[in-house]
């Protein structure tokens, strides 16, 4: 088993940490602060990153076959919102008063839960 360390801001509280299911070497990062981070470990690079006006609380990677070195990324916050990230946008969903806790994605149908 391998270790790797990435520089965390420490006045972020980290939410998630997830491998991008396409690209092994990235891991997205989610936080208490709003933001999002991407890595790559074995470089120990930020490769993306991006800030939202509340907590971060969930997220998950979403296969778009896009080609990209990560897919869309969908995160939650405590807000009720719903974000869509890729490397050149950001698309806000709103349907929800409270929280979003959880978020997964049915790969077949593309549907996210």
């Amino acid at each position: 088993m391998s270790t790797y360390e990435i520089p965390v801001p420490l006045d972020e509280g980290i939410s998630t940490v997830h491998f991008c299911p396409n690209n092994q070497k990235i891991i997205s990062m989610t936080t208490w602060s709003g933001a999002i981070h991407l890595y790559d470990i074995e470089s120990k690079e930020q490769i993306f990153n991006s800030t939202f006006n509340s907590p971060l609380i969930c997220s998950t990677f979403v296969d778009d076959n896009s080609g990209n070195d990560f897919s869309t990324i969908a995160v939650g916050d405590t807000e009720g919102s719903i974000y869509l990230i890729n490397s050149s946008s950001s698309t806000t969903l709103k349907w929800h008063t409270d929280g979003i806790s959880s978020l997964s994605i049915f790969p077949e149908t593309g549907l996210l839960l």
